[in-house]
């Protein structure tokens, strides 16, 4: 192994994900995405493009969690309640906040990276027969910022 790698490898247990500085136990993965939306710039009279301009920057987090009774996301204050009144369900999702997470180096005690912005767009839950319930999360944020740049 390179010199400089050897007990330097992110791995599992060495990371720690917070959610607003709380940490989430029972996340199991996390995958993050960041992403620039370049377009063609096209004229007449020319069959190449003449260049890519960045359009837009897209950050996108999915995790998978381990379905605990009573711990939903929901119940946690991320994700807005439905709710039985004709429109509760559009002021919860309104009123949501944006979240900041980390995913720390338990290791050396500082983050490997920082989500801002972050607010969680989807859920799934998963139960089948002979295996573990499992939640999956997907959000959208505004930034993802490196450990260098912190």
């Amino acid at each position: 192994m390179p010199a400089g790698i050897r007990g330097n490898v992110m791995s599992g247990p060495r990371g720690a994900i917070l959610l607003d500085g709380q940490k989430v136990g029972w996340a199991t993965q996390v995958e993050v995405r960041e992403g620039i939306e370049y377009r063609p710039v096209r004229v007449l009279d020319e069959i190449e493009v003449v260049s890519h301009e960045p359009v837009a920057y897209n950050v996108q987090v999915t995790m998978a969690t381990l379905t605990i009774v009573g711990k939903s996301l929901q119940q946690m204050g991320y994700f807005p309640k439905g709710g039985s009144q004709l429109g509760s369900r559009l002021l919860e999702i309104l009123g949501t906040d944006e979240l900041t997470m980390s995913v720390d180096d338990r290791k050396t005690g500082t983050p490997a990276f920082v989500v801002i912005g972050l607010k969680i767009s989807e859920q799934s839950i998963s139960i089948e027969a002979g295996n573990i319930s499992g939640t999956r999360v997907t959000c959208v944020a505004r930034a993802k910022i490196d450990a260098a740049e912190l």
